[in-house]
């Protein structure tokens, strides 16, 4: 996955993607892709 050191938008992010095993969630936040931890099953 390349780091982009721009603010992306919302088209740019729909257009991603990420692989069906990944364990992360990702979100745009004010135009900055954030990685976080999934919930766990036990959640």
């Amino acid at each position: 996955m390349e780091v982009l050191a721009r603010k992306i938008t919302y088209e740019e992010f729909a257009k991603m993607d990420f692989p069906d095993d990944d364990p992360f969630l990702y979100e745009l936040l004010n135009g900055e892709l954030v990685k976080k931890n999934a919930s766990s099953g036990e959640h």
